[in-house]
């Protein structure tokens, strides 16, 4: 199977959640094959978020990192 985040790493135009999803799923070494089946997501869905292909959805992130043990969480903007 091949892995695609054997050597991606994180785009730096993505955001510091994004880059600790990224990050994870590459500590787990789970495949998009994995993610797909544990988040239910389609297969090409879980492929492009890991290769960072297009934007994705709030719930596509949100799937990906409740696989992974992880949680989005939303905090005001400090001086706002």
């Amino acid at each position: 199977m091949l892995d695609l985040m054997a050597n991606l790493p994180p785009s730096p135009k993505s955001s510091a959640a994004y880059r600790a999803i990224l990050k994870e799923a590459k500590h787990q070494g789970l495949t998009a094959y994995a993610l797909a089946k544990d988040t239910g997501l389609s297969i090409n869905t879980v492929r492009g978020f890991l290769i960072q292909r297009g934007s994705p959805t709030l719930t596509t992130v949100e799937a990906i990192a409740r696989a992974l043990g992880l949680a989005i969480q939303v905090s005001p903007i400090k001086g706002e």
